[in-house]
């Protein structure tokens, strides 16, 4: 059995018991642990999280994000605002 921080476990249960409430058909689901870097700074906490969600969503590496990256992904975030679409990984500004 996996180790899950009782946070996970209080959050985990409460969308089970949600999920539950919502649906006809219960559908029940698993929490899983993915291993990815972690920021080493105080202020880019925001940015790694949309970063690692897209990442996930997108099928990529996790492991390939680092400190050195979130200057170029602030700029594709705020072009992406700024312009109402999303601007790939791999734009170029």
């Amino acid at each position: 059995m996996m180790f899950i921080p009782s946070a996970n476990k209080d959050i985990l249960d409460f969308l089970s018991r949600w999920n539950k409430d919502k649906k006809d058909d219960y559908t029940p689901f698993q929490l899983r642990t993915i291993k990815m870097n972690k920021q080493k700074n105080g202020h880019d906490c925001g940015v790694y999280v949309c970063v690692f969600a897209e990442l996930f969503l997108l099928g990529h590496k996790l492991s390939s994000l680092s400190d050195s990256d979130m200057m170029y992904h602030r700029c594709r975030i705020a072009h992406s605002l700024l312009h109402d679409k999303l601007s790939p990984i791999g734009t170029r500004f």
